[in-house]
């Protein structure tokens, strides 16, 4: 799946089962390591994100 990808991180640790802070430090890993980028934010403030 490519695109562009808006979901709250207490809607991704909700679905999950994981908590906050653990999907908070996930999705800040990826960015890190470039498997995903942010490219800005929707228009209710959630971070966008997309696959490079």
């Amino acid at each position: 799946m490519r695109g562009p990808v808006a979901c709250r991180l207490e809607d991704v640790a909700t679905r999950t089962g994981l908590t906050l802070g653990r999907v908070h430090d996930c999705v800040r890993m990826l960015i890190k390591r470039g498997c995903v980028r942010q490219t800005g934010s929707a228009a209710d403030g959630v971070p966008v994100s997309a696959l490079p």
